[in-house]
């Protein structure tokens, strides 16, 4: 008993101190300004002539959130992705512009519950920004890309792969959105997925226990986004 409360004692101070660290981080940055090295990086595209859609990730909105690049960490940052060129992107304060990070010195960035990573030279998937489903052994990798497209017809919705509110019917260039998942086993290996069930093929020994999770929490709907789908089955097959 006793060396059990001393563990948990010592995971508290740990605990303590890395909160403590962060919160010293955060008032240095601060002060710093725009004069930290963090927004000495390369001027991110700013995308200024007329398109449909977005060139981001999702919006051209940027999210809050903490980020590690290249093993150095700074929080409370506005970032987005700019997912045609593959770059992660920090807003610079008190200003429109923001600096781009490339997966290679992007180790993690973090907005909200939701993580990304920076992939390169792995061999088994293409270098760029993905988004990582799972906190236990198997993850699923997303990938956003999209790219500048020309079409005298209205694209809008299916065609391009999603709706843009403010569709120009005048403007005939936009961002097709290509999206691909994949999967990351226990053991290191990827595969590519292409639905709900090439998922819950990954784990047959599980199969039948999943299915019956997803059921019970009004999952098993075509249409439940599949991004839900995939984190919810990843939590249940780490529980």
């Amino acid at each position: 008993m006793r060396k059990t409360v001393s563990i948990l004692s010592l995971l508290l101070v740990t605990f303590s101190l890395a909160a403590q660290q962060q919160e010293e981080i955060i008032r240095f940055q601060h002060v710093a300004g725009q004069g930290s090295t963090l927004f000495r990086g390369e001027q991110a595209e700013r995308y200024l002539f007329p398109a449909n859609g977005n060139p981001y990730w999702e919006s051209a909105e940027f999210s809050v959130g903490n980020i590690r690049i290249r093993g150095r960490d700074y929080y409370d940052i506005s970032l987005n992705v700019d997912a045609v060129a593959q770059l992660a992107l920090v807003q610079v304060p008190g200003s429109q512009s923001a600096v781009s990070v490339s997966p290679a010195a992007l180790d993690y960035m973090e907005t909200g519950d939701r993580l990304f990573v920076g992939v390169t030279d792995n061999g088994k998937i293409p270098d760029g920004i993905y988004e990582v489903f799972g906190r236990g052994p198997e993850h699923v990798y997303k990938s956003v890309r999209k790219h500048l497209s020309y079409s005298t017809n209205n694209v809008n919705g299916s065609a391009i792969g999603y709706r843009d509110a403010h569709y120009r019917d005048d403007v005939t260039r936009y961002f097709e959105i290509s999206v691909k998942y994949y999967f990351l086993d226990a053991d290191g290996n990827f595969s590519r997925i292409r639905g709900k069930g090439a998922l819950m093929n990954k784990f047959p020994e599980r199969r039948k226990a999943l299915r019956k999770a997803i059921r019970g929490a009004g999952l098993d709907y075509a249409d439940v986004p599949f991004d839900k789908y995939c984190k919810s089955l990843l939590k249940f097959a780490q529980q």
